[in-house]
């Protein structure tokens, strides 16, 4: 995919999240940057009730055919931060991923859902690459 092809479909679905209703994620696309996104996770029930956690998400040069970059920037227990790190639907296992998932997808399937099922993730947690 050619980079102003990439650059329209971020765009696209940067609107789309922009617009979302779910009152978890904050979205904040980089101005400069489309292919990097700034998330933050709130209005979580217990154990992560009150808090807010970040999160960076990078499109490769080949997104939205392959997953997403995601870089934990908050301690919260289940994602390590400090580097990338992969959750079920990204880079690992191979064959998770659907393109059709998009950004906003990944974030709300693979972080969103990873902290509210934080029970059956607490012995692997995020992969870290």
């Amino acid at each position: 995919m050619n980079p102003r092809q990439q650059t329209k479909i971020l765009l696209q679905q940067a609107q789309l999240a922009l617009k979302s209703q779910n009152p978890r994620v904050l979205w904040l696309p980089d101005g400069a940057d489309l292919c990097v996104w700034h998330v933050c996770i709130c209005n979580l029930e217990d154990p992560w009730r009150g808090g807010e956690f970040y999160f960076k998400i990078k499109a490769g040069p080949d997104f939205p055919a392959s997953p997403p970059k995601l870089e934990c920037l908050t301690d919260n227990g289940l994602f390590e931060p400090g580097g990338s790190i992969c959750v079920s639907i990204g880079e690992y296992p191979p064959g998770n991923w659907r393109k059709s998932l998009g950004m906003e997808g990944f974030v709300t399937n693979g972080i969103v859902n990873g902290m509210i099922c934080y029970s059956t993730m607490e012995a692997s947690g995020g992969i870290r690459i």
